[in-house]
């Protein structure tokens, strides 16, 4: 019994030993068989990554001549001299030519400005959308290009004039359509361009055009579209042009400190109020860093502006300090001003939390009395 028991247990333990090896041995094709759908699963990703890439590569390549315009413009922005010697050396070389106000925006602001593509129509081909991106994030688009028959097309603009008052802006909707509206801010009376992209690649067609009052309208009811049907411009995925660089830590650190003296370091901030023009009223907000750039945004139209410092003309009196021909309607929002043999400075009174925005005008050969601002003044407050 004794020699039975023990060769009953060698048998029991063999049984076990190879049962337990069985057992290891099915774990580990277990693991590999996991270890390969991760591999499998990690490879499909990669994959899956590489053709978005490619699909978006080949997206940029379709407006590759608008990007050449783009980077043109850049470039010119980076170099010495007046805005509007920039300007004349850029104008002429443009594949598609643009408002000479959408220009000025750019180099008054180069580090802000923004493109996205994406699908207005639902028709497969992305249109490409540029746009300046304001301190707070906000987006104001400046053009809408989309593929008339494999060409890339220039539809719609968006600026605010330095000087004289006009204005564009555009809406996209859903439904493929583009509303262009172009007015005074100085009447504010304008009209109403509604175009239908074409689902086939062709030329976008107008299908309604209205004279309209477009200050204090809004202009989707005027043409018959509803709110949730307008695209969300500053939902989209915008990014940066190949051009602009990062900024260093030196160039970080030398904008924190500013321009401004300390006697008016309470100038830098967001300054908001309102103002009546025509029986209607402007909501205005216009913020000002210690760097000299300046956002202005009226009613949602934003514009910028910078200045290279200021200039004491009086108590509480500031001239702003700018290059020649810079873009200044940030400087004075809601203020649209304009002539010919006339010429205009800008400024402002500084008085604890209001600050009132100045203009002068003078004849073209006659000096500044800066003791003598245009009447039509904007008072904002912190």
């Amino acid at each position: 019994m004794k020699g039975f028991g023990k060769g009953l247990a060698v048998v029991l333990l063999g049984a076990s030993l190879l049962a337990a090896c069985g057992t290891k041995t099915r774990v580990s094709k277990q693991q590999t068989g996991s270890d390969k759908q991760e591999q499998a699963s990690s490879s499909s990703s990669v994959d899956e990554a590489k053709k978005k890439e490619e699909q978006a590569k080949l997206e940029k390549e379709a407006y590759a001549s608008v990007f050449s315009d783009y980077e043109l413009m850049l470039q010119v922005a980076k170099t010495d001299g007046a805005v509007y010697e920039k300007v004349g050396k850029i104008l002429p070389n443009l594949k598609h030519p643009i408002n000479s106000w959408v220009v000025e925006s750019l180099l008054a602001t180069p580090s802000n400005q923004r493109y996205a593509l994406y699908d207005v129509d639902g028709n497969g081909t992305k249109e490409l959308l540029t746009a300046s991106i304001s301190d707070n994030q906000s987006i104001f688009v400046t053009g809408i290009y989309y593929q008339k028959q494999g060409q890339p097309t220039l539809l719609a603009q968006g600026f605010v004039a330095g000087n004289g008052g006009a204005r564009s802006s555009f809406n996209l909707y859903k439904d493929g359509t583009v509303l262009s509206i172009g007015w005074s801010s100085g009447t504010g009376d304008g009209i109403g361009l509604l175009y239908q992209l074409s689902k086939d690649g062709g030329e976008a067609q107008k299908i309604e055009e209205q004279d309209f009052r477009v200050v204090g309208s809004d202009a989707s009811a005027v043409f018959g579209k509803s709110s949730d049907l307008k695209i969300d411009v500053d939902s989209l995925e915008w990014q940066m042009f190949d051009q602009l660089e990062t900024p260093s830590e030196a160039e970080k650190s030398s904008s924190a400190q500013g321009i401004l003296p300390e006697e008016l370091s309470n100038l830098a901030g967001t300054w908001t109020g309102q103002v009546s023009r025509a029986s209607e009223t402007a909501s205005i907000k216009m913020t000002i860093s210690p760097d000299g750039q300046v956002t202005s945004d009226v009613n949602g139209y934003s514009s910028s502006s910078r200045f290279e410092g200021v200039e004491e003309v009086g108590p509480n009196t500031y001239r702003y300090v700018t290059s020649p021909g810079s873009y200044s309607s940030a400087l004075t929002p809601s203020l649209g001003v304009g002539g010919v043999g006339v010429k205009y400075d800008y400024g402002f009174k500084l008085e604890g939390n209001q600050l009132t925005i100045l203009i002068w005008e003078a004849r073209s050969d006659v000096a500044f009395d800066y003791t003598k601002p245009m009447s039509s003044s904007v008072v904002l407050t912190k």
